[in-house]
């Protein structure tokens, strides 16, 4: 079964390969849980097992009680081409052969008391690594959650493998600067709609219901589970909301300090279990327990129409654990136990069928707790936020500010077939090439100095690069080697193709080019609705991608330069609307939600649309965001100011990128002349880390001259200028240096005009 791939899965599943090809010795994908850290560690590995000519075992660790390493083997199971997943069971006959990857659970090797580990008369794991080694295979460790084992013990366990790579994975790693690092960040899985957007912290609660009983709590928490289940049902979804409850793991010892916590522990299990039947009215069968020693109910929990409506668990079920229909954590307070993890807040953020319902209630996570120290954690830690409800001014219309949305519709797709028709027309362009005239097309190659052939003309110096890519670059040598086994040279295709993929807008995603490539060059019907430019063998198709991949990926560039302008303008292109884009009217809600923190010093922000709006909202404001809201409110010409959401169909946003993308900007401002801003921030100097910012720009600047717009609406870029002390804005001709004064100009003068 073929696991869908996100655009950021394919980025960072490039950038562990390429480490990993290029010697890196330890690698560790730091991603948020529910971004998919199975996923694209399975894909790395079976790039790997794919293209790497080396004999290469892998092997899996995990943390946990023995259920996480079962749920990776089933998901490896049904996904895998060329990897052979395994138990540690199954070494025991045949070993750890090439290309299999083995699940192994720590507390099986980490314990010498173990079979896996015992040796004498039975084979121990570590002879039989032994004798792999001696049979010249080689590993590679993947640790799963690597922060839930940094002992001595597994270390060990670690040194007896020798791996010549090790992928340490975790939503929380262990701070490393000798570590290369692979980073997923939230707004890339929020992006891809696979977690909440948001987690609400004690929603609707005052600082002196922080303290209530756990009744209180449980209250409060099936009130919004009723809420989500009603909101699930309105648009006819199946889905049953689950709520996890908390407890601390079981103290062992002997200590009676330990012998209190365990019966504080188990008094509040057994008045919670109560609550819910006598105060709640939930049946035997929609309570599930999840305990170190008892589990009931557990059976097919996950799914989304499973009729257990809470879920008593421990806290060490927070890693490894998926239920996407989880959208309620309580967290109550022991008053023996002061330990707590914040990982379970993981649990509840992915999202039942990876999409977005443009539905607030739906789209995000709740967190309920009365451990005062726990919520000082949650708040401290970014982990989830408190929310205010603000509402509009009175002075302030819904429509004030008279804007359509341009929407992306969920139906479209990138069109790959588009993508190898422009491929064809630059060929044809440069070379006079015609689908289809094999003969004439390969003497019309070939006189550009085209290279055909079974032999590969270069090799790779050792050391000599930083990135995978840049293999295309090296210099050619004498050295001719013929192409006997092609999985010999599927790095060096990997890396032409890598290369390429940049110009066809497809990111890291390989297989799209090596389908295109495949399409246009190798002999039979490869699927392609373009007939081939030259027909191949599989052994002269390899030396060909290898031999001439700066002149494939240099074709792909110049067609890139080219339609650039032409892409730019069909962003914009309403003829189709109706199949690309659609086109929504923006209204401000009343009263609309922004996060908000407690107990801290604030300044009010007047000119903001919505009443009571101050400084206390900047919860996750980046430096410029706060810069400018701090001088909009000391420009005389402003009038109202509103900070936009970044998500959400009910918010203002454009497409760009050939309609295959989003943005909200950030701003919307107007004056007192009733001009209207549509304001974009980013970084200062060196700090513009939106590889997109172009585009948007572009995008932005055909919108507001359009006909989906008034005369009186403008647009500008804003950023901070460090040398320069102050705010600068750019509405002209994009330019990432802020120094060209002819681009960047004082934002005070925006208004002026």
């Amino acid at each position: 079964m073929r696991v869908k791939q996100f655009r950021f899965q394919q980025r960072a599943v490039s950038e562990i390969f390429n480490n990993f090809e290029i010697g890196k010795k330890d690698i560790v994908l730091e991603a948020p849980t529910g971004s998919g850290k199975t996923v694209m560690l399975l894909q790395f590995m079976e790039k790997v097992a794919e293209i790497d000519s080396r004999d290469i075992a892998f092997v899996w660790l995990t943390p946990g009680a023995g259920e996480l390493e079962e749920q990776q083997w089933a998901k490896a199971s049904n996904s895998s081409r060329y990897l052979i997943p395994q138990r540690l069971d199954d070494i025991w006959e045949g070993g750890f052969s090439r290309s299999t990857v083995t699940f192994i659970n720590w507390e099986a090797v980490t314990n010498k008391k173990t079979i896996a580990r015992r040796g004498g008369d039975v084979a121990s794991i570590e002879s039989i690594v032994k004798r792999e080694k001696l049979d010249g295979r080689k590993f590679v460790l993947v640790i799963d959650e690597e922060h839930r084992n940094q002992t001595v013990k597994a270390q060990d366990v670690v040194d007896m493998f020798d791996a010549i790579s090790i992928i340490r994975a975790s939503a929380t790693p262990v701070e490393d600067d000798s570590l290369t690092a692979v980073k997923v960040t939230e707004g890339e899985a929020i992006f891809e709609h696979l977690i909440t957007r948001r987690v609400v912290l004690n929603e609707g609660l005052s600082v002196d219901n922080e303290a209530a009983d756990y009744l209180y709590f449980l209250d409060k928490a099936n009130a919004k589970r009723l809420q989500i289940q009603s909101e699930y049902r309105k648009i006819g979804k199946n889905i049953n909301p689950l709520v996890l409850i908390q407890f601390p793991d079981e103290k062992t010892g002997k200590s009676d300090l330990a012998a209190a916590s365990r019966q504080e522990r188990t008094r509040l299990i057994d008045e919670v279990v109560d609550a819910l039947k006598n105060e709640f009215n939930q049946n035997d069968d929609e309570i599930g327990i999840w305990l170190s020693d008892e589990k009931i109910n557990i059976d097919s929990i996950a799914k989304n129409d499973n009729q257990v409506n809470f879920l008593l668990i421990k806290q060490a079920v927070s890693t490894g654990w998926d239920a996407p229909r989880a959208k309620i954590l309580v967290k109550l307070r022991l008053n023996m136990d002061a330990n707590f993890t914040l990982q379970t807040i993981g649990r509840i953020r992915r999202m039942p069928e990876q999409i977005h319902y443009d539905n607030e209630i739906l789209d995000d996570a709740y967190v309920y707790s009365n451990d005062i120290n726990y919520v000082n954690e949650v708040l401290k830690g970014h982990a989830a936020d408190k929310i205010a409800l603000y509402h509009l001014n009175p002075d302030v219309d819904s429509d004030v500010f008279k804007l359509k949305s341009i929407k992306k519709r969920n139906t479209y797709s990138a069109d790959v077939p588009t993508v190898e028709k422009r491929y064809v027309e630059q060929l044809q362009k440069e070379l006079g090439v015609i689908p289809g005239q094999f003969n004439k097309n390969k003497e019309l190659l070939a006189k550009n100095n085209y290279i055909f052939g079974i032999d590969v003309f270069s090799k790779i110096p050792e050391g000599r690069i930083s990135r995978l890519e840049e293999i295309v670059d090296l210099p050619k040598t004498d050295n001719r080697v013929p192409v006997v086994d092609t999985r010999q040279f599927g790095l060096r295709v990997e890396a032409v193709l890598q290369a390429v993929a940049a110009y066809f807008h497809v990111k890291q995603n390989t297989r799209v080019v090596r389908s295109i490539m495949m399409d246009l060059f190798r002999a039979g019907d490869q699927g392609g609705v373009i007939k081939q430019i030259v027909s191949l063998s599989a052994k002269e198709w390899y030396a060909f991608i290898v031999n001439n991949g700066p002149k494939l990926r240099d074709v792909a560039k110049r067609m890139d330069i080219r339609l650039s302008g032409i892409i730019g303008s069909e962003q914009l292109s309403f003829d189709t609307i109706s199949k690309e884009v659609e086109l929504t009217d923006f209204t401000l809600k009343n009263p609309d939600s922004y996060a908000v923190h407690t107990g801290v010093k604030y300044d009010v922000l007047p000119k903001n649309v919505y009443e009571g709006y101050t400084t206390a909202n900047w919860v996750k404001q980046s430096d410029p965001e706060r810069r400018i809201e701090r001088q909009l409110e000391m420009i005389p010409e402003v009038k109202w100011v509103y900070r936009s959401k970044d998500h959400g169909h009910e918010f203002f946003s454009i497409t760009y990128d050939a309609n295959q993308r989003e943005f909200y900007p950030d701003y919307l401002v107007i004056d007192r002349k009733n001009n209207l801003y549509i304001i974009e921030t980013k970084g200062a100097k060196n700090e513009n880390i939106d590889e997109y910012a172009a585009g948007k720009f572009k995008a932005l600047q055909q919108y507001v001259v359009s006909d989906v717009t008034a005369s009186s609406v403008r647009f500008a870029f804003v950023r901070f200028d460090k040398s320069a002390g102050i705010l600068k804005y750019n509405n002209t001709k994009w330019s990432d240096n802020l120094e060209v004064i002819s681009e960047w100009k004082p934002l005070i003068d925006l208004f002026k005009n």
